[in-house]
């Protein structure tokens, strides 16, 4: 297995089409093809299923490409820092972000990033906390930005079931409701008053949806869900929903009052997460 053949095979992948990656890479389809051929050949298994929509990758194709990602990007990584020992830092860092932070977020690291490492290349990643673990974890990018609901006995971050992770707990964020229209009467409404409200929330396989089921749970309360969004820039200003967000994303709203169950409102934890060493095991 030659290095060339991993670097063809991604961007075949990437592209869906032989033709396009031939000439992407300048070199000759039939050549491009028999590489593709030998490559299946060595490892006894299709990776690449043809159709009229183009090319794709099969089941064991899928985890050959996270595999070769990887190692492009850990040799891309290995050339820089041997080219660049004991210089500025330089070279691509991707960083992944949760879609609901990464209008808030990515701006200023974007910005930070330039002013004080200008060599460095920033690649964001938005997307579910969940999906964002799974890229680090694989080596697809160096680090992530990570919500989690806390352990309901200490209150403190969950046990993490990769041992391949370096997760360090930033700090916690109280979730709160968010409407265009006054809940209640004081400064502080509970989750019985806020289960009237029509909400704009995320899709269940969101974590801060997941804490936030949780919490009305808990309490015996349902709440009335008007739609599902991905990110609160989708949200609906005219007032029409209500949303639980942090107080950093309040700007939409003229109120912004914490609910509480309880003691508490729902909270979640913001972590950082990067990859450990290949011969280590994180503790």
């Amino acid at each position: 297995m030659e290095i060339r053949q991993l670097k063809y095979f991604v961007r075949i992948v990437e592209l869906g089409s032989v033709s396009r990656a031939a000439a992407d890479l300048f070199i000759a389809q039939p050549a491009l093809s028999h590489q593709m051929a030998n490559l299946e050949d060595e490892l006894k298994v299709k990776l690449l299923s043809r159709s009229v929509r183009g090319v794709s990758a099969t089941e064991a194709g899928e985890v050959f490409y996270r595999h070769a990602r990887a190692m492009l990007r850990q040799m891309e990584r290995m050339r820089t820092d041997v080219q660049h020992a004991g210089d500025y830092p330089q070279g691509l860092v991707s960083v992944g972000l949760p879609s609901s932070a990464a209008t808030l977020l990515a701006p200023s690291l974007i910005a930070e990033a330039a002013a004080k490492y200008p060599d460095i290349q920033l690649q964001i990643t938005e997307s579910l906390s969940g999906h964002l673990e799974e890229l680090v974890v694989n080596g697809r990018i160096e680090m992530s930005l990570l919500f989690e609901p806390l352990a309901p006995d200490t209150g403190t971050a969950r046990q993490k079931v990769s041992s391949h992770l370096d997760v360090r707990p930033l700090l916690i964020e109280d979730l709160f409701l968010m409407s265009a229209q006054g809940v209640g009467d004081g400064d502080t409404v509970s989750l019985a008053q806020a289960a009237p409200c029509a909400l704009a929330l995320p899709g269940r396989s969101n974590v801060t949806r997941q804490i936030i089921d949780a919490a009305f749970q808990a309490a015996g309360h349902e709440m009335r869900v008007l739609a599902e969004l991905d990110s609160l820039r989708n949200h609906p200003r005219g007032g029409g929903a209500a949303a639980w967000a942090p107080p950093s994303a309040r700007r939409p709203f003229r109120a912004a009052r914490p609910a509480c169950a309880c003691s508490a409102s729902p909270s979640r934890l913001c972590s950082a997460a990067c990859r450990c060493a290949p011969s280590t095991s994180c503790p």
